[in-house]
């Protein structure tokens, strides 16, 4: 996974309300991409896990 969604990915599910507050749409896009896998490898099951837990609308 490139450094830079990775570190993208840890900034929103560190601060999950904050960040649906002010969520754009190219954070919409790239939260379902990661989830779908569409445009990221799974490297770590874990980072799935961060998204299930701390993005669960």
């Amino acid at each position: 996974m490139p450094t830079t969604n990775l570190t993208r990915l840890k900034e929103i599910s560190r601060r999950p309300k904050e960040s649906l507050e002010a969520i754009g749409t190219d954070d919409i896009a790239f939260i379902q991409d990661f989830l779908t896998c569409k445009t990221m490898r799974i490297y770590s099951a874990g980072a799935i896990r961060i998204m299930e837990n701390n993005l669960t609308f």
